[in-house]
């Protein structure tokens, strides 16, 4: 199907002109030159560079393919705008979400191999493996992650800017987030499922060998992509990387930004890669895996991932590119009536396309150092309209009213009232009261701190920047432009990553103490609000503070219990015996309570007689338990014997 070696025309051919040459005659014509339009290629440099100058863009990379060579590969612009370093065809650019492909590749010739099926339970080859859901846990399979259609939403969060959680830690908090849909039911793009596909090939390999190990034997070495690799660190340390950008401000003004580290995320998003390397991946996906004359890749595992797995509905912009399914890797469907697969990409400062038509065996790739732009789009679509001899859109132009639009749109929806915001209302507490350390088991933590002017709680989401400003009663609200990226009108189509999300509400609740114990966030927008319990604020009391709360407490002798401080140096932690039960921890978040680490809800409130002398031990404990109040006396302080356990 993907062989793709037909004659191109000036006018494209009818659906029924593809649809009678099988794989095996197109396979036969290898090694024949595809024709292309006369003036397919006419003017391209320049028209190229006015599209890098018009949308602003430092620099980019573009090839162009047929099935048995390279049209076109060059550089534009600027790699490195401050040293004026240019861009190369050789050039290393993060190509983000058109990692895709190659990992649905991996994961295709592991299945080819006889080591997993695509449609056996993940669970059966990895137990470890666990969602949320214990049907889908059971039931979910390789091929239902590589079209995206489990049921989960992105939570991109999870991952996003999180360098230092790796691989198998993504995968396991996987099981405390909720799905939004039933197995097989609905289309969510997710990153975090190509994660667990990372993983799953190392879990299947016979010598465990990484996902990166082994698309590196399996992909990039046999079809030569000799400068593609798996780590921003890796490209930063080669001569010729592309440095990633964004554009600040109305003049349009460019500004570098910090590389994003994903190499735990895998296969979803952490592949740097040229324009002369894709262009041979391009080459061999034209060619069901064939490369000048060899045999690089099984064309099976290949043929799979271009195969229509799940519908989605992608509001596209407009009607010409036309995408309604999902394969593995790639998004299926038509361009201006041809038969189209591509795949975008959307990373901190970078951003790329890729796209080919099978049946006419053309392939283009668009690589550029800019954050959201939709540069990668319209050259894309320009090129194809080049070689197929369609009539030319103005693809710029297009793109451009779509942006005006959005534009007079988001200015329009600023200037409408929130209708939900109460004004008037204040916060229940003072503002230091909402500041502290907040945690979600996938999301990780949350760290908020009053601002110096006393209006606003500033702080970060592992290291994303947070400020908020009270919204209404106990809700918080920030833009969030400085969380997460736009990308623009195709934020919602596979490959713009991360997605988009703003106007965050950050509601706080009170502990039946009347504390703030926890605070709920939207930050997937498909999902339900996470909820972040607050982490205790911890203090260190000395071991003459500690002193006085060791001793024996209890309504009586059989049901005493005993606090403790270890005689180990260093040991400065109070611990509690309770009869029958091993010890317990106490950790101290005020100078006379401790809570039990694991245990939510208990906290132990030590009395200290008010006027006493300095050093006077504690006289009772109050044992805080979701059943109630328990009142334990100090007894004398000799280790009881209790005949029977007490009840706690």
């Amino acid at each position: 199907m993907a062989l793709g070696l037909l004659a191109l025309l000036a006018t494209a051919p009818t659906s029924a002109q593809s649809a009678t040459q099988t794989g095996a005659q197109r396979a036969a014509q290898v090694g024949e030159p595809v024709r292309i339009p006369k003036n397919a290629l006419k003017n391209l440099d320049a028209d190229l560079e006015r599209l890098r100058q018009t949308w602003h863009v430092p620099g980019m990379a573009v090839a162009i393919v047929s099935a048995d060579r390279v049209l076109f590969a060059k550089g534009f612009g600027e790699r490195d705008v401050i040293r004026h370093l240019p861009v190369t065809p050789n050039t290393l650019f993060g190509i983000a979400s058109c990692s895709k492909s190659m990992g649905a590749a991996t994961v295709c010739l592991l299945a080819q191999d006889g080591l997993l099926d695509l449609d056996a339970p993940i669970h059966s080859y990895w137990p470890g493996f666990q969602l949320q859901d214990e049907y889908a846990t059971l039931r979910v399979t390789a091929r239902d992650l590589l079209s995206h259609r489990w049921g989960l939403p992105r939570h991109d969060l999870v991952w996003y800017h999180q360098p230092n959680v790796s691989r198998a830690e993504l995968v396991r908090r996987l099981r405390y987030l909720p799905p939004i849909s039933e197995l097989r039911a609905t289309f969510h793009y997710q990153n975090l499922g190509y994660t667990a596909l990372s993983q799953l090939v190392q879990e299947v390999s016979p010598d465990h060998a990484t996902w990166e190990t082994v698309m590196q034997r399996r992909i990039l070495k046999p079809l030569g992509m000799a400068r593609t690799n798996f780590s921003v660190r890796d490209s930063e340390r080669d001569p010729d990387h592309a440095i990633p950008y964004r554009l600040k401000g109305e003049k349009d003004d460019l500004e570098r930004l910090p590389a994003a580290e994903v190499d735990a995320v895998g296969a979803a998003v952490n592949v740097n890669s040229t324009a002369a390397d894709m262009a041979r991946w391009l080459r061999a996906t034209l060619t069901d895996g064939t490369l000048d004359g060899k045999n690089s890749i099984p064309a099976e595992a290949l043929h799979q991932t271009h195969e229509p797995q799940m519908a989605y509905d992608l509001r596209a912009p407009d009607d010409d590119v036309y995408t309604d399914t999902y394969g593995m890797g790639w998004v299926v469907g038509t361009y201006r009536g041809f038969r189209f697969l591509t795949h975008s990409g959307s990373i901190d400062g970078f951003t790329s396309e890729m796209a080919a038509l099978p049946a006419e065996g053309i392939g283009v790739v668009v690589l550029t150092n800019l954050d959201d732009t939709e540069t990668a789009h319209l050259i894309t679509n320009t090129l194809l309209d080049r070689l197929t001899g369609l009539r030319p859109i103005d693809w710029s132009a297009r793109y451009l009213d779509y942006q005006r639009e959005e534009d007079e749109i988001g200015a329009e929806q600023d200037s409408i009232a929130d209708p939900f915001r109460v004004v008037g209302t204040r916060p229940s507490h003072p503002l230091a009261a909402y500041a502290g350390h907040y945690r979600h088991p996938a999301y990780g933590s949350l760290t908020l701190r009053a601002a110096p002017d006393g209006r606003r709680l500033v702080g970060d989401l592992h290291g994303l920047r947070l400020t908020l400003t009270h919204y209404h009663y106990e809700t918080f609200a920030t833009d969030a432009t400085d969380l997460l990226p736009d990308v623009g009108p195709d934020a919602s189509a596979p490959g713009a990553d991360p997605v988009p999300v703003s106007s965050l509400r950050f509601t706080f609740a009170t502990d039946p103490r009347g504390d703030i114990g926890s605070l709920s966030v939207a930050l997937e927008p498909d999902a339900e609000p996470v909820a972040f319990e607050r982490l205790p604020d911890t203090l260190h009391l000395t071991r003459a503070e500690l002193q006085r709360l060791v001793g024996t407490y209890g309504p009586s002798a059989r049901e005493a219990f005993r606090v403790e401080l270890p005689t180990a140096p260093g040991a400065d932690t109070l611990r509690v015996l309770y009869p029958g039960q091993p010890p317990y921890r106490l950790m101290p978040v005020r100078p006379m309570e401790f809570i039990i680490p694991g245990m939510p809800g208990y906290l132990l409130r030590f009395v200290i007689p008010e006027g006493g002398a300095p050093n006077q031990p504690a006289t009772e404990v109050l044992t805080i338990q979701p059943e109630g109040v328990l009142r334990d006396k100090r007894r004398p302080d000799d280790r009881p014997t209790p005949t029977k356990p007490a009840q706690r």
